[in-house]
C-alpha cells in the first residue's frame, strides 16, 4: 500500500524540522510527504522545501488548518492517508504498525493509536 502523509503548517518554522525528522525516522518510510504552507510569514515553506523527507510543498493563502489539510488530502496519491500536525512527533514504528493494521483489516476505513503528551 502506498502511504501519503499530509502536514498542514502555519508559522511552524520553530517545530517543523523536528516533525519532519520524526517522519524521516520511520522504519516504514512514507511514499509521499506533503506539507501545506497555509500562508506562513516565517520560514515554514523554506524548511519544508529543503527537508529530504518532503516530496511536495503546497503554498496557499492563509485559510486555516482545516482548509490547508483538505488541500493536502486532495493532492495525496497514496492508498493510506496519514495526517500529522506540524508540531507533533511520531514514534519510529508508527507507520509500520499502522500499515500492518490496515493490511490485516482490509475492510477497515480508519485506525487510530494512543498518544503521549510531553
Amino acid at each position: 500500500m502506498r502511504v501519503s502523509v499530509v502536514i498542514p503548517a502555519y508559522n511552524a518554522s520553530s517545530l517543523l524540522g523536528e516533525t519532519l525528522d520524526s517522519v524521516s525516522a520511520q522504519l516504514r518510510a512514507p511514499d509521499e510527504v506533503i506539507v501545506v504552507d497555509d500562508g506562513s510569514v516565517d520560514e515554514t515553506a523554506r524548511i519544508a522545501a529543503e527537508h529530504p523527507a518532503v516530496t511536495r510543498v503546497i503554498s496557499r493563502k492563509n485559510g486555516g488548518i482545516a482548509a490547508a489539510r483538505n488541500d493536502g488530502i486532495e493532492a495525496a496519491t497514496g492508498d493510506l492517508l496519514f495526517l500529522l500536525d506540524a508540531d507533533d512527533l511520531w514514534h519510529p514504528i508508527f507507520l509500520q504498525r499502522m500499515v500492518e493494521v490496515m493490511e490485516a483489516n482490509p475492510d477497515a476505513l480508519s485506525a487510530f493509536a494512543r498518544f503521549n503528551c510531553f
